[in-house]
């Protein structure tokens, strides 16, 4: 017999009162099981992002002052305001 055919079975010789603490018990595990799985996944996405921060961490160790300072040359005479971006953006929108 398939397991959901022997609970409604079973539930349907309950008196209703034991059917309410059943159905009160049942929704307990259900948000009991939820909350648990959330703090799983919660640890997942910690251990990720401090993985991540770690590699960020590492990665910029390598990067020198000086190395960040050469790329500044790329922005000179270069006009960086939201508006001009924006508009070099939207080109489809700018006609």
């Amino acid at each position: 017999m398939e397991l959901k055919t022997r609970i409604w079975e079973t539930v349907e010789k309950m008196p209703v009162s034991l059917q309410a603490e059943l159905l009160h018990y049942a929704e307990y595990l259900q948000e009991k099981y939820h909350q648990e799985n959330l703090t799983q996944d919660k640890s997942l996405i910690k251990s990720h992002m401090d993985k991540l921060k770690d590699t960020c961490d590492e990665s910029l160790k390598d990067i020198d002052e000086e190395d960040f300072f050469s790329l500044a040359g790329l922005w000179q005479d270069r006009e960086t305001s939201i508006e001009s971006i924006r508009k070099q953006a939207w080109l489809d929108r700018n006609k």
